[in-house]
């Protein structure tokens, strides 16, 4: 079963700041979301981590 994440959780397992996660997904960086719900927008936490993995 694969794990999703949310914004603020992805920006929790990354440390990142506040927002940061929103701009990376409107620049198209994240990629698109697995599942958008009214909630917001959920990624698989693999895809999370490769494309972090890519970026250091």
């Amino acid at each position: 079963m694969e794990l999703l994440v949310s914004n603020a959780e992805i920006e929790s397992l990354l440390v990142w700041p506040k927002g940061k996660a929103s701009v990376y997904i409107e620049r198209g960086i994240l990629g698109a979301p697995f599942q958008t719900l009214k909630c917001g927008r959920l990624f698989k936490l693999s895809s999370i981590f490769e494309i972090a993995k890519q970026k250091n």
